[in-house]
């Protein structure tokens, strides 16, 4: 059994996803606001580490029937992962691209990569992917609960990587509302 410290966000996220409090009306209006908080966030951990980040904003922005905090979880998941796993003297690419009423988030690194055999594993709770040193990092939550707020907004997430050349993570949201009664 892993007893690591869980982050104070990820409990909260996971008894929304499982409750109806999802279905408000906050929504995301203020698309660089939140991406600016994100890197503002970022932009000490990144330097820590000899690692530019770089943000974009691509396409026409459109009002998402998204959280800001879910849809700042999963940018902030998928960044601390990029930095943790990138080389120092690397680059981490955060973009947000809308294409008519949906929207993509792109992650990439040129960091340490994830063999095959391990990418369906990653989403699992508590699976932990260890690269060279064979250290953990966290307590395996933080990319199962990115999972569960995709599938609760009826997304899907596309990955892409090759150990020793780095990582792409894709998730796609298509604007749609959530259901009444989660699945998750």
């Amino acid at each position: 059994m892993i007893r690591k410290k869980i982050n104070r966000e990820q409990l909260p996220i996971q008894q929304e996803l499982r409750t109806d409090k999802l279905h408000s009306n906050d929504h995301i209006v203020d698309w660089r606001g939140c991406l600016q908080r994100i890197k503002s966030r970022y932009s000490a951990a990144s330097k820590k580490n000899q690692i530019q980040l770089c943000f974009e904003i691509k396409g026409e922005q459109t009002s998402l029937p998204i959280k800001c905090r879910h849809f700042e979880y999963v940018l902030s998941e998928l960044l601390d992962n990029a930095i943790k796993f990138s080389n120092p003297h690397s680059t981490v690419i955060a973009e947000i691209i809308f294409i008519g009423n949906s929207m993509v988030i792109k992650v990439a690194d040129t960091g340490v990569g994830i063999p095959q055999k391990f990418i369906s594993k990653i989403f699992r709770k508590y699976f932990q992917y260890k690269p060279c040193s064979g250290k953990r990092h966290g307590a395996g939550l933080g990319l199962a609960i990115v999972h569960g707020i995709v599938k609760h907004y009826q997304g899907r997430i596309s990955i892409q990587s090759e150990k020793g050349t780095g990582t792409v993570v894709e998730i796609f949201f298509n604007g749609k509302e959530p259901p009444e009664h989660p699945s998750i």
